[in-house]
């Protein structure tokens, strides 16, 4: 009986080690959205004429500002789903965690009652 304790342990531990690893790359997204908004704050700054560079790889290749806007922005976008996905997916496994929390409560509590034990006469 201990050892499904301990094997439903083991799966609580590993809900809230997945929980930390998701949080951990959703704070990675939201810096990378808020770098993304700062850069497209300051290319709306910039005259039309302005030369504008993007680096792919070890190279600056010169860009139009619009094309600039354009891939910004569509970053925006792919990091904003992104953010959600991860958000949903963080949500689904604290209900998970939750749960397998619950039910290890449970099982404790069943662990713990004294068992029928026959009354003397």
């Amino acid at each position: 009986m201990n050892t499904d304790f301990e094997k439903e342990l083991r799966q609580l531990t590993i809900f809230q080690n997945e929980i930390k690893k998701l949080q951990t790359g959703q704070i990675d997204i939201v810096t990378k959205l808020n770098e993304s908004k700062f850069v497209l704050q300051e290319l709306k700054l910039l005259p039309k004429t302005a030369k504008v560079y993007q680096l792919v790889g070890p190279t600056l290749l010169e860009v139009t500002l619009n094309e600039a806007k354009e891939n910004v922005e569509n970053r925006l976008d792919l990091l904003g789903k992104e953010e959600k996905k991860t958000l949903e997916i963080i949500k689904e496994t604290q209900q998970k965690h939750d749960k397998k929390k619950n039910e290890l409560i449970a099982f404790q509590r069943k662990l713990m009652q004294p068992k029928n034990v026959p009354k003397k006469k």
